[in-house]
């Protein structure tokens, strides 16, 4: 990425106020966490925050619902998969992804077309045959969600009900 320089000054009660345009470039939304860094130069870096990948085990967590649950599993935050029993780390979510966080509830899929669960997945038809998407919400803030998903059995009440809990129990690991 190009690096991008704009001079901005700080307001009496200290808030930097950064550009609709490098907001929009950067899929900076309202209400999104931002950690605040400062380097040995003296440099102040913004990064996004995701708390979950900050969880302690969630890997291991992530391979552990997997084998429990005889399904693919993933947990990803509002932009993208941070942790995976198979192949898909940093893959961007999918509309199917999106639009469960949207709605703040567990939603079943049960034929998961191109781009329904990773927009970037690399499959022009979609191996996944059926999915449970469950929201990560805590204090009424969305910070991703826990996906169980199948190649070969549709899914349903169990795995629903274990990607419920799964996502529980995340969202009181999560550090706000």
């Amino acid at each position: 990425m190009k690096a991008t320089g704009i001079v901005r000054k700080i307001d009496n009660l200290g808030r930097v106020v950064i550009p609709k345009e490098l907001r929009r470039n950067l899929n900076i939304d309202e209400g999104t966490n931002l950690e605040i860094f400062v380097d040995r130069k003296g440099k102040v870096i913004l990064k996004k925050y995701s708390p979950l990948a900050e969880i302690e085990l969630l890997d291991d967590y992530v391979e552990t619902l997997a084998k429990t649950t005889e399904c693919d599993a993933m947990v990803v935050d509002t932009e993208k998969v941070i942790a995976s029993s198979i192949n898909n780390l940093n893959h961007k979510l999918g509309k199917g992804t999106l639009e469960a966080l949207e709605q703040r509830k567990t939603i079943l899929i049960e034929k998961a077309g191109a781009e329904e669960i990773c927009k970037d997945c690399g499959h022009d038809d979609c191996p996944i045959q059926s999915a449970v998407i469950s929201p990560i919400i805590r204090h009424g803030d969305i910070f991703g969600a826990v996906i169980l998903s199948s190649a070969d059995k549709t899914l349903g009440e169990y795995e629903m009900t274990i990607a419920r809990a799964a996502a529980n129990i995340l969202a009181k690991q999560a550090r706000v």
